[in-house]
């Protein structure tokens, strides 16, 4: 990875502690997929109509961190809903069996 692919935002990766080395067990990708994801979004607010008017990086920057943080918060509000469904589910078809293998006195 040269020089650039190692900041998100702007910001040095290794001030803040992140390295591509391999040898962090965080993270389920690697730190450079991860630096990637951050960089793209940054770049997507930054080109985004809606906030042509904010100038100020820390604004910016904050911005991202909002719309990745809405992203997750998305995600998990969805995988809560399945799992929610898939419990219901689950009872049901456990209801069913027990049902199905009560034997009559």
């Amino acid at each position: 990875m040269d020089n650039t692919d190692n900041k998100i935002m702007g910001v040095d990766a290794d001030i803040i502690g992140i390295s591509d080395d391999g040898s962090n067990e965080l993270f389920v990708d690697s730190p450079a997929q991860i630096m990637k994801f951050i960089n793209d979004k940054y770049k997507e607010v930054q080109n985004n109509e809606k906030y042509s008017h904010i100038v100020s990086t820390r604004e910016l920057m904050a911005l991202t961190t909002f719309e990745i943080a809405k992203e997750l918060l998305t995600i998990k509000g969805n995988e809560a809903g399945l799992l929610d469904t898939n419990t219901k589910k689950i009872k049901e078809l456990v209801k069913i069996v027990d049902d199905a293998l009560q034997i009559p006195e």
